[in-house]
């Protein structure tokens, strides 16, 4: 078993790996590198496969989201977890990132809830890319802006 940015990135030089990208995020992204995949030595490769799409260069965040399993979900943890992820969304506020990526889920979640951002997967993030269309303006222009 692989998590999926892993398993892409192994094959990142092959010619199957189609980096025939369409749009981009630019170069406002932050990265959350989540504390599983530091443990488990895979290191950051959904953020490594971002920066393959033209203009991305993101911005690492390296602290503890706080979140630790199941722990922030519990009454106990809750605000606990938020204390210990302080550091993490001041982090990812700092980066001034339109969109903001995380392999975790559970990390998601935790800015979410406590930073009021929703984060993308580096997968959705690569997929949209994918599309003409897939970085295009966040919000329909109103009848009164030309």
């Amino acid at each position: 078993v692989m998590d999926a940015g892993e398993y892409l990135w192994s094959i990142r030089n092959e010619e199957r790996f189609d980096a025939s990208f369409e749009s981009s995020p630019g170069d406002k992204v932050a990265y959350h590198a989540p504390c599983h995949l530091r443990a488990q030595g895979v290191g950051f490769k959904g953020r490594d496969l971002l920066r393959k799409i033209p203009g991305v260069k993101p911005a690492t965040v390296m602290e503890c989201c706080g979140h630790d399993g199941t722990y922030a979900m519990t009454v106990e943890g809750f605000e606990a977890s938020a204390k210990v992820g302080k550091k993490a969304f001041e982090g990812m506020k700092d980066a001034d990132a339109e969109i903001w990526a995380t392999d975790c889920p559970l990390a998601a979640l935790q800015f979410q809830q406590h930073a009021g951002v929703k984060p993308m997967h580096p997968m959705s993030i690569l997929a949209r890319a994918y599309e003409k269309d897939g970085f295009g303006p966040a919000t329909p222009k109103k009848d009164d802006e030309s």
